[in-house]
């Protein structure tokens, strides 16, 4: 059974209860307990941090000489440590929460090329022509990660080792690198239209939808990710990156996005919902995601600076799990290399 505590939006029920003075003082979120857990956690990770560097505990995995009949053995030590780290992660936090509809926790122990995901995806070299288009229409400041094509989706990159993954999620928190970018494809996958085919659906959006479908992604990918761009950076990656021309839709999008995962919809409801938007321009609204905020605000009885307050909250608690999971990451890691150090010494003692 998970042992952290439910995110905000899991106690919203016990909020449409409210009478009508309790509304009127707003929503109750505890930002004094959040921002001291965060303190407390990033003093650990920082103290552990410390650790490894002062030891060169890190370095130790490319300098360690492990004879080539031992390397299975230290390989499949590794790996058992890394499952472990896996499960850890999964009882002792929600930072693989958001990962439940895309599939992507299936590819973090075998390898992200043997995950089970909702769509094929494969990993290729980068065509000429995708490099030429970077370098020519993107001057080189874009660079395409992956994309859907034939159905599926293909990474232009080798597939990352579990140790690739590892040292990642320690120095980056659970959703950056290859994950994020997979993460982020897979998204898009979750913006299916029921009447198109997965590829026609993300390749022929439209143009405004093309808007919202990447804020989506994006957004969604980085949620978890301790260090995630600022809206405002992440509105003008996508303008630029995609030549959206609108960019009251881009602040709308992000806006509704980040008040329905705050309402507690998962990426798979959110998908569904990008999936049938289009944009009002009178409004300068997507219509259903701001109705369906507005459904949820209304249901909880909450009041605008309320879900301003819940986003933020959200945010936050988000940030919290990322660490965790980065703290357990880096424990586990220690241990692995003191275990490797081990295993070094039974070499040369038999030597």
């Amino acid at each position: 059974m998970n042992e952290f505590e439910p995110r905000i939006y899991e106690t919203l029920r016990a909020q449409a209860e409210r009478t009508p003075e309790e509304i009127k003082e707003g929503l109750k979120v505890d930002f004094e307990r959040l921002l001291k857990n965060l303190n407390e956690l990033e003093k650990k990770f920082s103290g552990l941090q410390e650790k490894t560097e002062s030891d060169k505990s890190l370095d130790a995995l490319k300098t360690l000489s492990i004879s080539k009949e031992k390397k299975k053995e230290a390989r499949e030590l590794l790996k058992k440590i890394w499952e472990n780290t896996i499960k850890r992660i999964e009882t002792e936090t929600d930072a693989f929460s958001d990962w439940e509809d895309t599939g992507m926790k299936s590819g973090l122990i075998n390898g992200l090329n043997k995950g089970q995901y909702k769509v094929p995806i494969r990993f290729i070299r980068m065509p000429l022509s995708i490099y030429l288009r970077d370098k020519i229409r993107h001057k080189g400041k874009f660079r395409t990660e992956g994309r859907f094509r034939n159905k599926g989706i293909e990474f232009y990159q080798k597939p990352p080792d579990f140790l690739d993954i590892w040292l990642t999620l320690i120095e980056k928190g659970p959703a950056a690198g290859m994950l994020l970018c997979l993460d982020h494809e897979l998204i898009h996958a979750l913006q299916e239209v029921e009447t198109i085919g997965l590829a026609m659906a993300v390749l022929k959006m439209p143009g405004e939808n093309r808007a919202l479908g990447e804020m989506h992604a994006y957004k969604s990918s980085n949620a978890i990710c301790l260090r995630r761009p600022l809206t405002s950076k992440l509105i003008k990656h996508i303008q630029e990156g995609y030549k959206v021309k609108n960019l009251d839709q881009l602040i709308s999008a992000a806006d509704s996005i980040d008040k329905l995962k705050a309402l507690g919809l998962n990426d798979r409801e959110i998908g569904q919902l990008v999936a049938k938007a289009f944009w009002i321009e009178k409004n300068a609204t997507w219509y259903p995601l701001d109705a369906k905020a507005a459904e949820l605000s209304s249901q909880y009885n909450l009041e605008n600076e309320d879900v301003e307050n819940l986003v933020l909250a959200d945010r936050m608690e988000r940030k919290i799990q990322s660490l965790k999971a980065q703290i357990i990451a880096l424990e586990e890691m220690i241990q692995a290399i003191d275990s490797l150090k081990e295993l070094t010494k039974e070499i040369h003692s038999k030597q």
